[in-house]
């Protein structure tokens, strides 16, 4: 792990925070009030149906041909006596994307970064693109069909992000008080 004082780890510190909290209102739409878990729980958010975990990266979700996490996140999750459905967001630069855990799903291998002043290789969980899917369309979300249905003949071009981040704009624009009401 860097050091705490880092730079770079600082920045990335913050934006992971920051973001889940930029994505926190949006994700209650989808899976209901949530309850932010301790720092050193490895999950980020809980309600009485699901865990979620937020990871926040500065890439395309299709960058690679898999994102990663750790995997000491999963390990836990398995020793959990739970019925809670676990949900990994992946907030991406285009969209977010969601991955509901299924032990068949995923590898295991070594990964991680040394561009933080120090090596920090651990074992990593790698979800295949594939397994991905756009917020908006994942099935478990009751109401889907009824939002697409609803879009307008110019939304029928769009994809499924840029309707997400264009509903997540809107959103922020209204839950957010203007300058003249601060």
């Amino acid at each position: 792990m860097p050091e705490s004082n880092n730079t770079q780890y600082l920045a990335d510190l913050s934006f992971g925070l920051s973001e889940e909290e930029l994505i926190k209102p949006f994700l209650e739409e989808h899976f209901g009030k949530l309850e932010k878990l301790g720092k050193y729980h490895p999950f980020d958010y809980e309600n009485d149906d699901y865990l979620i975990e937020i990871k926040s990266r500065r890439i395309p979700h299709n960058k690679y041909n898999s994102l990663m996490f750790n995997y000491s996140k999963i390990e836990k999750l398995e020793t959990y006596d739970t019925d809670k459905t676990a949900i990994f967001v992946f907030n991406c630069e285009d969209g977010i994307f969601c991955w509901e855990y299924d032990s068949s799903q995923f590898t295991i291998s070594r990964g991680g970064r040394c561009d933080r002043g120090c090596n920090e290789y651990y074992t990593m969980a790698y979800v295949p693109i594939e397994h991905l899917v756009c917020l908006e369309e994942m099935p478990t979300f009751n109401g889907f069909n009824d939002s697409v249905a609803s879009l307008s003949s110019s939304d029928e071009e769009e994809s499924c992000c840029d309707i997400i981040k264009r509903k997540f704009n809107t959103h922020l624009k209204q839950s957010t008080p203007s300058v003249k009401e601060q």
